[in-house]
């Protein structure tokens, strides 16, 4: 029977060994070789990632910033559904150093060295070797950055980087010592908590949550009265950053929480969804039967690496050398045949994933059982390893996405990164040393298959799937934003559009719908400051107050971004398959075509067909002129 403890001090504790914490000055210069040489490689393939992105959805946040500058209210004029913490960082680094294309890229450069460091100090304490430290590390970080639409000039990565500083403290605070006072600590994991819930109000809410739970666990003494200071901290901080936008609190909550529920399908659904997210998980398997051949591959590739190459590296003999070569040539030739037949990398990623998730499940859900356990009735006999209830940070992750996306299992892989580094010294399951090797065998598959599907697909979201690093790409000179970095595709599809809406009447006003991305590098204002209408960014009040301005007195130019398929599977993962407010406006804009009242005089598939992708949507780019 497992032995159960939750006193940190009871000699029947089972205590995890780590590596005390250390200073950002100390961390730097006691890092060995192999840790700099991931750490530099992984920023630098960061960048590389955010100088390769480019999306139709760019803009937003360029345009939200410029208005807020230009002081106008985030929620009582823009009616941004959104939290605020990400446009406030985008307008103030905007107002320091300009509206530049490169300029804009230094916060996301910033982000990728933080978050990555921030990966690597969970690494740093982990009780093994400098070259599995290293391996966990880089395979954490680009689990994290194959995930759907995953780039660091977007507000995810800002909510994420709170989230692992996070597990950071609370393992900083697993090796306080219990007489000290940690308020200090706690205060600060509700500092991080409340800029997660200005960042991504989800992840904030779950990190929360998932902090207090581990605090209660974790401490000794003083729980109550830390629960209050995270509480409080985190409320404050929150109420902070509502200040510097301007509107009322009031203004805040409508516009952020309760239309922000409105456009997922309401309250009900969203707190049912991550419920939903295992069954979605097994029907991914019943469905797509090369999902299952994927995660055959992937453990056959790991355990040709823990138990062939890596014996046969150590032995350094002829025959084993031979026999670990013929083993991985036969396993690349697999790989290659699979990907010739359509097994492509993302799905590879995805199926593991899936797998992944119900470990995350498994493991949350024993360590919050052991914590009531042990509160319902304590047993001095019995022994826990503590650290178990970290699981509980990428379980929340998992239910704030499944919050956001109707319960679909998708391409999100930061839990399961938080899970690939948290194995080793949080694990309910004992991992002997060839469980132990199997996993950095694993690690060290994810870390080399993760970079590779990065470099194939620097961005992927919904239809547009960017080409391979570097290739179709060119340096443009922006007459406005200066130097830039474009796919040739993009800029022979919008360049035409610019030139038509600047040479025919730009001041009679230009939307482009849903995203704004045409007025941005158009340099065009927004007619009516309407930044966005996504689909389920947008609340109903905004889509019926648009629906009304058009049918009244439109702009004399739309480019609208017709995408049938995504808005079907919006309605029916959000709405239950009923019409969402969108439908309107869409079928608005097809009648006054069909009809004849407004006329498309530039049309393009851009983005629609993806000859380099594994998956198709259709999209068609209407340029529509309402007027003469």
């Amino acid at each position: 029977m497992r032995r159960f403890d939750f006193t940190p001090t009871s000699p029947n504790t089972q205590h995890v060994h780590l590596r005390p914490a250390l200073s950002p000055k100390k961390l730097f210069s006691e890092m060995n070789r192999y840790q700099t040489i991931v750490l530099v490689f992984c920023v630098a393939f960061g960048i590389a990632m955010i100088a390769n992105a480019n999306c139709t959805a760019d803009g937003v946040w360029f345009w939200y910033a410029v208005l807020y500058n230009h002081g106008m209210r985030l929620y009582s004029q823009l009616h941004l559904i959104q939290q605020p913490l990400f446009v406030l960082e985008t307008a103030w680094f905007m107002d320091l150093l300009g509206k530049g294309w490169l300029a804009s890229k230094v916060p996301a450069v910033l982000h990728v060295a933080i978050y990555a460091t921030g990966l690597l100090c969970i690494a740093r304490q982990l009780p093994l070797s400098d070259r599995q430290k290293a391996v966990l590390f880089g395979a954490a970080f680009f689990l994290t950055v194959n995930s759907e639409a995953y780039r660091f000039d977007d507000y995810r990565v800002l909510a994420e980087t709170f989230v692992i500083y996070s597990v950071v403290l609370l393992l900083k605070l697993h090796r306080s010592n219990p007489e000290e006072s940690h308020l200090g600590l706690v205060a600060f994991l509700g500092i991080l908590a409340g800029l997660a819930i200005e960042t991504r109000l989800n992840d904030g809410a779950a990190l929360l949550m998932a902090s207090g739970i581990a605090i209660a666990c974790l401490l000794r003494k003083r729980r109550l009265i830390s629960l209050i200071c995270l509480g409080a901290t985190a409320a404050l901080t929150v109420v902070v950053v509502v200040w510097f936008t301007g509107d009322s609190f009031r203004q805040y909550l409508t516009n952020s929480v309760i239309r922000a529920a409105g456009s997922k399908g309401g309250t009900e659904n969203i707190l049912l969804f991550p419920l939903k997210m295992p069954w979605t998980a097994l029907l991914l398997f019943r469905d797509y039967h090369r999902c299952a051949a994927m995660v055959v591959l992937f453990m056959s590739a790991s355990f040709v690496c823990a138990y062939l190459v890596r014996p046969a590296l150590l032995m350094r003999t002829k025959r084993s050398i031979a026999l670990a070569a013929i083993a991985v040539a036969l396993l690349l030739i697999a790989i290659y045949f699979l990907y010739d037949h359509g097994l492509k990398t993302s799905v590879a990623l995805l199926s593991v994933s899936a797998v992944a998730l119900f470990l995350i499940y498994l493991f949350g859900v024993i360590a919050i059982f052991q914590l009531t356990v042990y509160k319902l009735a304590p047993n001095p006999h019995r022994q826990w390893n503590r650290l178990e209830i970290l699981f509980v940070v990428p379980l929340g992750l998992l239910a704030s996405r499944a919050m956001s996306s109707g319960g679909r299992i998708g391409q999100f892989y930061t839990p399961f990164a938080m899970l690939v580094l948290l194995l080793p010294i949080a694990s309910p399951i004992d991992l002997r040393s060839r469980g132990r090797e199997f996993l950095f065998a694993a690690a060290a598959v994810l870390f080399g298959f993760g970079c590779f599907h990065r470099i194939m697909e620097p961005l992927r979201w919904l239809n547009e799937v960017n080409r391979p690093m570097f290739v179709s790409r060119q340096w443009y000179m922006h007459p406005v934003y200066g130097p830039m970095i474009i796919e040739r595709e993009m800029l022979a599809f919008i360049e035409p559009v610019c030139e038509k809406v600047s040479t025919h009447g730009v001041d009679e006003g230009f939307l482009s719908l849903p995203y704004s991305y045409a007025n941005y590098f158009c340099t065009v204002p927004l007619w009516h400051n309407h930044v966005q209408t996504w689909y389920d960014t947008s609340s109903m009040a905004t889509i019926e107050g648009l629906i009304g301005e058009l049918q009244q007195d439109p702009p004399k130019w739309i480019l609208y971004q017709r995408q049938p398929e995504a808005l079907r599977a919006h309605e029916f993962f959000f709405n239950g398959g009923k019409p969402i407010p969108y439908r309107q406006l869409d079928r608005i804009i097809e009648q006054k075509i069909d009809t004849g009242s407004w006329k498309v005089i530039y049309k393009s598939s851009y983005g629609g067909t993806m000859e380099w992708s594994d998956t198709w949507l259709s999209q068609e780019w209407f340029l529509i002129q309402t007027r003469p």
